[in-house]
């Protein structure tokens, strides 16, 4: 059985998925191998991608049709296994897929990173020793720092504090500021770069087409009091907001956002604690639509109010929803 496998999801991002591939051929560890998935780009991605192995030859690889080839026929000596998909599946069940054919060929841990990651030479060999040093953290991230400028930290996990609040550690930090080597204990992982065995951990909540994935994750594994670490001296640089592509809209965004949320913490919060957290970040939501968006209390009373009411009927937010909310501008409140 192989060690490690990293999982790449690719959504109409092929300049960087190839980037993240070039840094991941140049890394110091040997013993693992790539999952990329085309996730449904419906344009060039997947063409592009294929043609550039194809040239470049730094990997030894192989095809996989998700919607028509069985898993049967992966080989289990490949280094990249690049898949393509019909369907944009969500970043949760997208990766997920990722995991079930790395399972199938032999692997114990798995590493989502985004495709928008480039990762210095050393980051998996951090990663892969600290876990094998450190058995007791079932979890683990790298320290993430902005792609530009290169020396400003966008996360290094984080901490969920009571009523499901967060704080990022070392947020917008300059480098010079923050731990270099070591780890620290955290309770709050992002899936841009995420480490685990999901044989351990299980895999990521497919209740949430896109968003909340890595929140839910990291409740979970509080719950259950399982483990976590930033492994300080892993680094990957991330090209912030380019996995997102067309998904950036605002009032959209916001409720997406809260409606993930509030369906996430159904699941860990008793109905009266939950109904309180909702009310309160209702207010503090209501307060930033003035100051972001220059919403009139009414416009955020009517949005809010939907929310809620939809939070307390769904049980996920579906790829169907989604894309009436994002793309099909079907929000209505």
């Amino acid at each position: 059985m192989r060690n490690l496998a990293v999982i790449i999801l690719n959504y109409k991002g092929w300049q960087d998925s190839i980037d993240c591939l070039r840094s991941l051929r140049e890394q110091t560890l040997s013993d693992f191998f790539v999952v990329m998935i085309d996730n449904g780009s419906g344009d060039d991605s997947y063409e592009k991608i294929d043609s550039w192995l194809r040239i470049e030859k730094l990997f030894n690889y192989q095809l996989h049709d998700l919607d028509n080839d069985s898993p049967d026929i992966l080989e289990e000596d490949k280094e990249l296994y690049f898949v393509k998909s019909k369907d944009n599946h969500g970043f949760a069940i997208g990766n997920n897929k990722g995991i079930e054919l790395a399972k199938f060929v032999g692997c114990k841990d798995v590493f989502l990173l985004n495709n928008d990651t480039v990762l210095e030479n050393d980051a998996l060999e951090k990663l892969y020793t600290f876990k094998k040093d450190h058995p007791e953290f079932a979890a683990m991230t790298p320290q993430i720092r902005y792609f530009e400028p290169n020396d400003e930290i966008w996360n290094c996990g984080g901490f969920i504090y009571p009523f499901a609040t967060r704080r990022y550690l070392y947020p917008r930090a300059n480098i010079s500021s923050v731990p270099q080597e070591g780890f620290q204990k955290i309770t709050l992982l992002t899936g841009c770069a995420l480490y685990f065995d999901p044989d351990e951990c299980g895999y990521l909540s497919d209740k949430f087409f896109f968003g909340e994935e890595d929140f839910e994750f990291s409740l979970r594994m509080r719950k259950n009091k399982m483990k976590m670490a930033v492994v300080f001296d892993s680094v990957i640089y991330h090209k912030v907001g380019a996995s997102r592509g067309e998904s950036k809209k605002a009032i959209e965004g916001v409720y997406i956002h809260y409606l993930n949320r509030f369906i996430d913490l159904k699941s860990y919060y008793s109905y009266p604690i939950w109904f309180f957290y909702i009310i309160v970040n209702a207010c503090y939501g209501t307060l930033m639509l003035y100051r972001s968006y220059n919403f009139k209390p009414n416009q955020s009373f009517r949005l809010f109010k939907k929310i809620i009411s939809d939070a307390h009927k769904l049980d996920g937010v579906n790829k169907e929803l989604f894309q009436d909310v994002f793309f099909n501008k079907k929000l209505t409140y």
